[in-house]
């Protein structure tokens, strides 16, 4: 989780809070207002904990709406483990870091909005297509809603050609990307 922050055109300042998982790159949520205290970090956690479940543990920064007591309570009454990074050490939290870079050059610094309804909509638009139509590099040159709609009991490595393979014998899919060929050992658990 991290916040970022930009300005309407009539210069009113706004912030987003952007969510993504580590482990598979989806962005689960996005918060758009004018102001997104610690109560409103709460909201979209719980929004994604009814749909997608709930999270092991969160990692963010140390900024006061992570440390604040309505937001540490809440993880505890849900069994969520907290970690905050070093601070200084924004490297630390790389995937969200990366996630802000792409959300401020692929749509939010393209646009000068006017209304807050306007950068929620193009949120949500962005967000639908960074899930369902971006394939990733890392995740093999899928897309994070083809690996989330994979069974829970299949693991998924990346294929080392270095290192040897272990475990019963992989599946192999292949994907394009700047005519590369990427492999993906499939495991069952």
């Amino acid at each position: 989780m991290d916040f970022m922050h930009n300005q309407l055109g009539d210069g009113r300042g706004f912030r987003l809070l952007n969510v993504i998982d580590d482990l598979n790159r989806e962005g689960p949520g996005i918060e758009v207002d004018f102001s997104l205290p610690s109560a409103r970090a709460i909201r979209p956690l719980e929004r994604i904990a009814e749909w997608r479940g709930t999270p092991q543990s969160i990692r963010f920064d140390n900024g006061p709406e992570y440390i604040s007591e309505a937001l540490l309570n809440q993880a505890e009454q849900r069994s969520i483990g907290i970690s905050h990074i070093q601070p200084g050490k924004p490297q630390q939290t790389a995937y969200i870091e990366r996630n802000n870079w792409t959300v401020q050059y692929e749509w939010l610094a393209q646009f000068i909005f006017t209304k807050i309804a306007s950068v929620w909509d193009l949120a949500t638009e962005w967000l639908c297509t960074y899930n369902n139509g971006r394939s990733s590099i890392a995740l093999g040159g899928i897309t994070t809603k083809m690996k989330t709609a994979w069974p829970p009991e299949f693991q998924v490595r990346r294929h080392l050609t270095t290192g040897g393979i272990t475990g019963p014998e992989p599946l192999h899919v292949f994907a394009r990307r700047d005519s590369q060929r990427v492999s993906m050992n499939i495991h069952y658990v």
